[in-house]
Parts: structure tokens; C-alpha cells; sequence
């Protein structure tokens, strides 16, 4: 949160809002997605590689912070 208040200040965006509604949607995706990798493979190898990705692609994201 102190990261997007900083950035907030330079772009003019209200970042907390954003940084809130991506972490609200990615609540309920994620389950709706580990629901359907489970389904096909029956195991929750899918589902981990799945989250794994998604924290890589965030890391990636907050470095351009």
C-alpha cells in the first residue's frame, strides 16, 4: 500500500482502489480456475503452477513500480 500511494502521487491514479479491485477479482477467480484445472487433471499440481505463475507475474508487475 505505501508502494501505490507513492506511485499514486506521480500518476494522479488512485492506486489503493485498483490495487483493491484486482485483489477482489483475483478472490474469485482463482478458486473458479483451480476448480476447473482440478477437474480436468484431478490433481492440484495444475492449480499450484497456475498460482506459482500468476505470483511471478505480479513480481514482474511491482518491480515497474
Amino acid at each position: 500500500m505505501p508502494a501505490a500511494q507513492r506511485a499514486a502521487r506521480q500518476s494522479g491514479a488512485n492506486l489503493l482502489a485498483t490495487m483493491t479491485l484486482a485483489y477482489g477479482i483475483g478472490q474469485i477467480i482463482g478458486p473458479l480456475l483451480a476448480d476447473g484445472l482440478y477437474a480436468v487433471s484431478h490433481t492440484f499440481a495444475s492449480s499450484l503452477l497456475a498460482a506459482a505463475a500468476a505470483l511471478i507475474v505480479a513480481t514482474l508487475v511491482s518491480f515497474r513500480l
